[in-house]
């Protein structure tokens, strides 16, 4: 029994075929449970973290399907998503240093919720950072594949 298993119990690890290794989180009736995980996101070919809304039996058929549409359509909608990072980071960047920062933006997290079906006016989360600017991260609300708003903190 290691240290952390001692003091908070043993961590169940779900291997999902999707999202490979994720983490159970238990949110014990105060927050919905969750499981968590890093995987490739395969438009950037970068490392993304994942949130996903699930019981400890793994993500749904439908997360999966919806995830594979984002994946699929990232970039049908990254130009939204970049026009509305433009518009909320042009406030406090030159024009130049806003273009560097949006064509660099590269999502870093992604946050499912529960879905038993398929749904197209689903609501979920992704952020992003660019590599020129880490002091920043933009959260983008998504209702199916249309970004509605943009929380940058930093």
């Amino acid at each position: 029994m290691g240290f952390s298993d001692f003091f908070f119990g043993k961590q169940l690890r779900i291997e999902d075929q999707k999202f490979g290794t994720l983490l159970f989180v238990d949110g014990k009736g105060v927050w919905p449970n969750y499981l968590e995980g890093e995987r490739l996101f395969t438009p950037t070919g970068t490392a993304i973290e994942l949130c996903i809304e699930a019981n400890a039996t793994g993500p749904t058929g439908a997360q999966r399907a919806f995830y594979q549409q984002i994946e699929e359509q990232y970039f049908a909608f990254l130009p939204a998503v970049q026009q509305l990072v433009e518009t909320a980071v042009s406030a406090w960047l030159s024009d130049s240093r806003a273009r560097s920062f949006i064509q660099g933006l590269l999502p870093v997290y992604l946050s499912l919720p529960r879905l038993e079906e398929q749904m197209s006016e689903v609501e979920w989360e992704m952020a992003f950072e660019s590599p020129d600017d880490k002091n920043h991260t933009c959260t983008l609300s998504m209702i199916g594949l249309k970004p509605y708003h943009v929380h940058i903190d930093g």
